[in-house]
């Protein structure tokens, strides 16, 4: 059996990890800052649904484990299914937040299916952006408070690995 494939996408946030980690781990909050999103919450996960040019794709999502501002780990069953990580990593004056799929489709169209989630969390990541950033001009100089901020996140230790209530 081969290993799942592997896609990640990443985009920069002048946000804090402790901004961004709480939107994240919300799974059915997406649809508030997720660009053709939709949510709706099961009793076995929350299932979302992405509206796109090249179609629709279903999955049904679960935070299988949370590390609290370093990312947030998801199990998939539905498109596809494996995991999918979201995970933060300190920039000058901001966060890369990166998104990695492990997971295999177990449909016909594997190619096709890959664009399409690719596609989608690409607008997520510029969602999350958006919301995060508000009305701040690309190339503006950062927020005083927003640098202050990551400069005391940075002394913080890092916190252990929570195991969500699953």
């Amino acid at each position: 059996m081969s290993a799942p494939p592997l896609e990640w996408q990443s985009g920069f946030v002048r946000a804090r990890r402790k901004d961004v980690h709480p939107l994240l781990a919300d799974v059915v909050a997406y649809e508030s800052w997720w660009p053709g999103v939709e949510s709706r919450a099961g009793e076995h996960g929350t299932d979302l649904r992405w509206r796109g040019l090249l179609g629709d794709q279903r999955l049904r999502v679960r935070v299988r484990r949370t590390r609290p501002l370093r990312g947030v780990e998801l199990a998939l069953d539905g498109a596809f299914v494996g995991t999918a990580e979201w995970y933060y990593l300190d920039a000058p004056s901001g966060v890369v937040v990166s998104y990695l799929l492990r997971a295999t489709t177990p449909r016909k169209g594997a190619r096709r299916r890959l664009r399409q989630h690719r596609t989608a969390v690409r607008n997520g990541l510029l969602g999350l952006k958006a919301r995060l950033e508000g009305s701040r001009l690309t190339g503006a100089e950062p927020d005083p408070r927003l640098l202050a901020g990551l400069r005391h996140d940075r002394a913080e230790p890092g916190a252990p690995l929570a195991e969500a209530g699953f």
